[in-house]
């Protein structure tokens, strides 16, 4: 649990507070707060964007978790090994929720980052918010985003039904291709019954300037379902009615050795990037990738 939160923080009252009835809660999220003038919600992740200057407030929940662990885990040591320096920290509490603020500065790309983690104990789960605010965010102060974070509103969280329908795409599962969990809000994985079956996972992500061939390798060579993968075979193709690609692999399951397939479709769309990587093992091929071509061809962006 304490790595996950660490990779959260890493890609993760003075002001006057705001209303309730203004809370504005992102697709799919179980929270929401009012979030700072010119911020919208975010079509790539769960959370807010300034489109003009990429500043960002990141929602992440992790369902079942302890608060008291989780917020341990956010030391100044834990923070600094993810190039997060540390400023302030300090115990709050918005929503009627009990939490843990911390306020620092993160260097991204040699820029200055301010970073403000806010981790706060929701109904059966903890909910965690990341602000990033990167140089061109100068406008945006610390009291704008306490009083964002102050205006935080707690609810139950969503059923997995009404996250696949928040979901930035469409698709059509199978009746043996079934969603199982959401991803950060713009992804779901996919998975038949059998857990020694494979899985397929679609996600969104911004626009790219990649091409969707050099992108599909990537995401096999990077996969963190298989590792001595080989790229087998590369195809040009329409994905989600887009321009796209499909790259084909081989590799081994990271836990076990076992020899597995690997397929990784990205189509570029004009409003976004949709990828979607299937593994199953080897020998189940054949017939888990039909599986995976029939939610393929189903999948539209919003």
């Amino acid at each position: 649990m304490h790595a996950f939160v660490l990779v959260f923080a890493a890609t993760v009252a003075a002001a006057a507070p705001a209303y309730a009835a203004d809370a504005v809660r992102p697709r799919g999220s179980a929270f929401g707060l009012v979030p700072p003038p010119g911020f919208v919600a975010s079509d790539a992740f769960t959370g807010f964007v300034e489109p003009a200057s990429k500043a960002s407030f990141l929602f992440v929940e992790l369902p079942a978790a302890s608060f008291a662990k989780v917020s341990e885990g956010m030391t100044r040591a834990s923070l600094a090994a993810q190039g997060i320096v540390e400023q302030a920290r300090e115990p709050v509490e918005f929503g009627g929720a009990r939490g843990l603020l911390v306020r620092g500065v993160q260097t991204v790309a040699g820029d200055p980052v301010r970073k403000f983690l806010l981790a706060f104990d929701g109904r059966g789960y903890v909910g965690l918010i990341n602000v990033s605010l990167p140089p061109a965010a100068a406008a945006v102060d610390a009291a704008a985003v306490r009083a964002a974070l102050a205006s935080l509103v707690v609810g139950a969280p969503p059923t997995l039904a009404e996250r696949v329908a928040a979901l930035p795409f469409t698709f059509a599962a199978t009746p043996r291709l079934k969603p199982a969990r959401i991803l950060a809000g713009s992804g779901v994985a996919l998975a038949f019954a059998d857990p020694t079956e494979g899985s397929l996972v679609i996600a969104r992500s911004a626009s790219s300037a990649i091409a969707p061939g050099d992108l599909a390798r990537r995401g096999l060579e990077e996969s963190p379902a298989a590792t001595d993968v080989r790229i087998e075979g590369f195809t040009e193709m329409t994905v989600a009615g887009c321009r796209g690609a499909e790259a084909r692999a081989r590799g081994a399951e990271r836990a076990t050795g076992r020899a597995l397939a690997l397929v990784e479709w990205v189509g570029a769309c004009p409003t976004g990037t949709v990828s979607l990587q299937g593994v199953t093992p080897l020998d189940r091929r054949d017939r888990d990738l039909r599986e995976f071509r029939a939610v393929r061809d189903s999948v539209r962006l919003r």
